[in-house]
């Protein structure tokens, strides 16, 4: 917020300044009839151009609604800025009342690259005619502004930035309540940002198009600032709206990105070798990458701060990071919501990190999807996770909220409930160490292992609680957390359904407030109340309530609620600093309404100023709702009363209809209903506080399966309200491989109505007279599997020189990059391999493995040296005479002409040309062309550009 509102104000001052000290306004009406000198809207040019013509540094031009063209018919011509001119469209104009009223929206001022008008509707392009820059604007300085204008339909063709093209490293313009939709260019369909230090607030882009990089905006280099604007619709491969690359700070603050489709990599951004990119208050919804970052793809950054953003119904469809992929240094989440985004193919339904240091702080996750890690797929030194809440997630595979691979995971504050994967309902973290702190982990559930948390390293848990978790098979502790054989699990001060040992630690119900309610707050009656130790508290080093001034106190709970409240008449059985810390995320604060650790009569005040909706600033309002259902109302009066006495009668109960906790005894065991729970001799898997025998003999709950567990709390993976278990028994359900789970739920690749490794199976236990291949044994068949060269074997098994498959063949992989080499040849220079003498084996296998020569060491076999006269070869042996090269050696470098295509740009953005020229062109043994004839259309592009053979070292 702080950068928005600097961008605002600088927007402000920049217009005040025009405004009181500019020497000459200039106007244009395509409509005036006047003299036409510009000097008032009555005599305003009527072509835009002479008035850039005319202008000077510090004069405005104001350009009234209308419609208007760079050139008639040269499409080339671009309107270009003028160095600290204000270009200002619209206006009203005319010569009528308000002339000067500034309405963009009201008043559209639209710089068209439709120059012949036989544009279609839609956004259709003429690709022949269309001006190649609507707006260009070169070395331009401070003070160079363009406002209030809808720029459309520039095609830039193989260049970028269709609609404005900005030139010059160090320029710097103010892109103001501007409009960019139905441009279309290689690279920044809209925008070229080049390598500027330009700024765009409150504007619109959508319905822009690039070939490779940033639907909307391509920024190299430089310096952005975007904020207040919104982007929808836009398209690349890389990049959907925006692509950033080596930019030095990127700051996006206060925008949308909506319905960006059609990305290969980062469907809204796609950020490479970026350092310090902020996101701060943006939104994410329904953007779609076809492999990894279905909103943002940021490959080798360094430091990510994505801040008070929201992430909805965001998917890879066929890679990872269904919200954000981020590989780099450290990045950070804080004040985030990440909702129903999906990686079902892959991992991480929301986040997908690869980091040395990732945080997440106070985030929620809800509803995302994955093959593995529904929420989060991190593999980091460091992860942690403190005050998120993870709701619903859920993976095919490993890891419901959570899967870790790396040094250490911490979680502290944090709730994971209801969650659901195959291992690990919670959790499954394979790294080396496994830390929780006042967590709590409740009602997850896994369909093979461990319904909480699995941790292959070493875990240690101090006042948690861990309550509900549920996996078919394990003793009742396994399934709420387990570790690797030769792990070690320590836990104190914590809540482990099923009892975990240890002098701290309980086996309890927590009585949770409403858990069908995802309110895992603690009842008042509950034993994990004031029994933790608060020693173990990890100062607020994350500044998770916002107030830098605290951070050398104990982090607040997950409701940003100081830790540790001492309650009258509840016995302080924790030890510490404060021996009355609760156990899990939430600390109980019922009836302390001043937010002083105590409840006693300097609460009662407070209490009515929340109650009359006039609160104190230092009232804590949310502490006054003594019924826990989320409402301040006078139900809560009688209850404030009772927990300010130190009773609970008639107020807050642990059993339903009112009743005390220990009354009811609904099964006549002579045994209180919440002691046969607590202790375990009857179970409540439902947690409606009722012994499951009570709810079937009542029937309020239904046991058509007659194995005394109530259905709803039975696996019915495929929702038709019969337990997986009778499903199959009853033979409505097929279990091809035994394993309790209907194949209709199980993972099936090929869409042929059968498990996956039931096709698998030599057995042939489906009976469908069909074994898939798995020749990689890696447990997915291979129809399933990538497969380059299209001839039914995977890649890995096509290159293994042991012929897994046994078809006879091993396709090379000279470079051992484990993909054919003849994959390799079809794919363009930088991603893929020349074949310039067509033996059908990379140009670089053919040097490495010394079949042909390279003596002036120039990454070339000698023999296509030869061919195109750069060496000499007197002896006729196929290699260059070393010492009469002609060519020298292969490093790359500009050359030293002043003059062609790049004589304007840097080493880096002629390489990108150069780039985006070979993504349009064959390449590979399938082209009309030989791979002699494409190497020399390299070659000779590269002349053209200025630039030897060879990559940029980056």
């Amino acid at each position: 917020m702080q950068r928005q509102a600097f961008l605002a104000v600088s927007a402000a001052i920049a217009i005040s300044v025009y405004a009181s000290a500019h020497a000459t306004i200039i106007y244009v009406d395509d409509t005036a009839t006047g003299t036409g000198d510009g000097s008032w809207w009555g005599d305003a040019h009527t072509n835009l151009q002479d008035a850039l013509a005319e202008a000077s540094s510090g004069d405005e031009i104001r350009v009234a609604q209308g419609i208007y063209f760079p050139h008639n018919t040269d499409h080339t011509v671009s309107f270009e800025l003028v160095n600290g001119v204000l270009l200002k469209g619209g206006f009203r104009g005319g010569t009528g009342s308000d002339p000067d009223e500034y309405a963009p929206s009201k008043f559209p001022t639209i710089l068209s690259g439709d120059i012949d008008h036989d544009d279609s509707n839609g956004c259709a392009l003429d690709d022949d005619t269309n001006s190649v820059h609507v707006v260009k604007a070169v070395n331009v300085g401070s003070g160079t502004v363009l406002q209030g204008f809808q720029i459309v339909r520039g095609n830039a063709g193989f260049g970028d930035g269709g609609g404005l093209q900005i030139v010059g490293m160090g320029s710097t313009l103010q892109v103001l309540d501007c409009e960019f939709h139905c441009n279309r260019a290689a690279s920044g369909g809209a925008v070229d940002h080049g390598g500027s230090q330009s700024e765009y607030f409150n504007c619109v882009f959508h319905d822009n198009v690039a070939a490779a990089f940033g639907g909307a905006i391509f920024a190299y280099g430089g310096i952005l600032d975007i904020a207040q604007s919104s982007f929808w619709s836009n398209s690349a491969p890389l990049g959907g709206a925006l692509e950033i690359s080596e930019v030095a700070s990127a700051e996006i603050t206060d925008c949308t990105f909506t319905n960006h489709e059609n990305a290969d990599y980062g469907g809204a951004i796609h950020n490479q070798n970026s350092i310090d990119t902020r996101i701060v208050d943006c939104s994410f919804s329904s953007n779609t990458a076809s492999f990894n970052g279905g909103a943002i793809y940021h490959l080798q950054g360094e430091d990510l701060s994505i801040i008070d953003s929201e992430f909805d119904a965001n998917a890879s469809t066929f890679g990872s990071g269904g919200a954000v992929l981020y590989s780099g240094t450290d990045a950070i989440f804080r004040n985030c919501s990440f909702s129903s985004n999906i990686a079902d193919q892959e991992n991480g339904g929301a986040l997908y990190v690869v980091a040395d240091d990732s945080i997440v702080v106070a985030c929620d996750f809800d509803g995302n999807e994955a093959y593995s890690g529904g929420a989060i797929y991190a593999s980091c030194t460091v992860f942690t996770s403190v005050n998120t809440r993870f709701f619903s997630n859920s993976a095919f595979a490993d890891g419901g909220a959570i899967t870790f691979s790396g040094t250490t995971l911490d979680a502290l504050n944090s709730l994971l409930a209801k969650n659901q994967a195959d291992n690990g309902g919670a959790i499954y973290s394979s790294g080396s160490i496994s830390i929780l702190v006042n967590c709590t982990v409740a009602d997850n559930g896994a369909t093979s292992l461990h319904g909480g948390i699995y941790s292959v390293g070493n875990a240690t848990i101090r006042n948690s609680i861990l309550w509900g978790n549920e996996a078919p098979t394990g003793s009742t502790v396994e399934q709420q957390i387990a570790v690797g054989g030769s792990a070690t699990l320590t836990a104190t001060y914590c809540d482990v359904m099923g009892g975990i040992g240890g002098a701290t630690n309980k086996n309890v119900d927590p009585w949770f407030a409403d858990p069908d309610g995802y309110n895992y707050r603690l009842r008042l009656c509950s034993a994990c109340l004031d029994s933790a130790d608060f020693d173990q508290v990890d100062d607020d080093v994350h500044d998770v309530d916002g107030d830098p001034a605290n951070n050398g106190d104990a982090t607040p709970d997950l409701d940003l609620h100081i830790r540790a409240v001492d309650r009258p008449n509840i016995a302080d059985t924790g030890v510490g600093t404060h021996t009355f810390t609760d156990m899990g995320a939430f600390e109980n604060c019922i009836g302390d309404a001043n937010g002083d650790q105590k409840v006693n009569g300097l609460d009662i005040q407070p209490f009515v100023n929340c109650l009359l909706d006039n609160p104190a600033e230092s009232d804590v309002c949310d502490c006054a709702d003594s019924t826990l259902d989320g409402e301040l109302t006078l139900d809560d009066v009688p209850c404030f009363v009772s927990v300010l006495l130190g009773v609970t009668d008639g107020c807050y109960t642990c059993a339903e209809g009112g009743l005390e906790r220990g009354i009811a005894d609904c099964n006549e065991n002579e045994v209180p209903d919440a002691n046969d729970i607590a202790e375990g001799t009857s179970q409540d898997c439902n947690g409606n506080f009722i012994p499951d025998e009570c709810d079937i003999a009542a029937e309020t709950s239904v046991d058509v399966d007659e194995n005394g567990v109530p259905d709803e709390c039975q696996t019915d993976c495929n929702g038709n309200d019969v337990p997986d278990e009778k499903d199959i028994a009853d033979e409505e359900s097929l279990d091809c491989n035994e394993n309790g789970i209907p194949d209709e739920c199980e993972r099936d690749c090929n869409s042929n109505g059968v498990p996956d490794d039931c096709d698998l199976d030599p057995e042939d236990p489906d009976g469908d007279e069909w074994v898939s291949p798995d020749c990689n044994t890696n447990g997915v068949p291979d129809e399933c599997e990538d497969d380059c060269n299209e001839n039914g074997v995977p890649d890995d098994c096509d290159v293994d020189p042991e012929d897994p498959d046994g078809d006879e063949w091993v396709s090379p992989d000279c470079n051992e990059n484990g993909y054919p080499d003849e994959c390799d040849l079809t794919l363009p220079p930088g991603l893929g391999s020349y074949d310039c003498n067509e033996n059908e084996i990379p140009d670089e296998c053919d040097i490495a493995e010394e079949t042909s020569c390279d003596a002036n060491a120039n990454d070339v076999p000698d023999e296509c040296d030869i061919l195109l006269e750069e060496c000499v070869d007197a002896n006729e042996d196929e290699c260059c005479d070393e010492e009469e090269s002609l060519m020298g050696g292969g490093e790359s470098m500009m050359s030293s002409s002043s003059e062609g295509p790049c004589a304007e740009l840097t080493e880096a953005e002629c390489w990108a040309v150069f780039h985006d020229w070979a993504m349009q062109q064959c390449w590979g043994p399938q082209c009309e062309s030989t791979g002699f004839e494409q190497f020399q259309s390299a070659r000779a592009k590269l002349a053209e550009l200025g630039l030897l053979f060879g990559n940029p070292e980056s």
